[in-house]
């Protein structure tokens, strides 16, 4: 069952993040999250079945409609795409990569622009008992 709500929240965020991109309404957008967040309320009055069953179909519709915005992105929205505060950025791979780094230019809120990090990362391995600094 758990897998199940996993599964549901996932959807949920998916739809989000399409209305992010192509606006509230967008081809029924509003109804697919309005019957999710339906199905989430009602979740443990349902059978597990049915609830898959349910999911299954709902998962199809979202296919469809990710694949429609995906065929006809303005430039604005791949703006919007490569702006959303989901997608991962170069900060988090320096943060969960490597050892240390150190930002070049403006850090945190005085950088000119947050999309643009420059940074020095240093990342160490170990060949037998030695360790090996590595700058990038």
């Amino acid at each position: 069952m758990r897998e199940l709500q996993r599964y549901l929240h996932d959807l949920i965020d998916r739809v989000i993040y399409l209305q992010d991109i192509k606006g509230e309404n967008w081809q029924g957008c509003a109804l697919l999250l309005d019957e999710l967040q339906k199905l989430k309320e009602d979740f443990y009055q349902i059978s597990e079945a049915k609830c898959q069953e349910r999911l299954e179909s709902l998962e199809n519709r979202l296919k469809i409609l990710e694949d429609r915005a995906a065929a006809a992105l303005t430039p604005y929205e791949i703006v919007k795409i490569t702006r959303h505060p989901q997608r991962f950025t170069l900060l988090d791979i320096l943060e969960n990569v490597y050892d240390s780094y150190t930002e070049l230019g403006g850090e945190g809120d005085i950088n000119v622009d947050p999309a643009v990090i420059c940074a020095r990362a240093v990342i160490s391995r170990r060949v037998g008992d030695k360790v090996f600094l590595h700058q990038v």
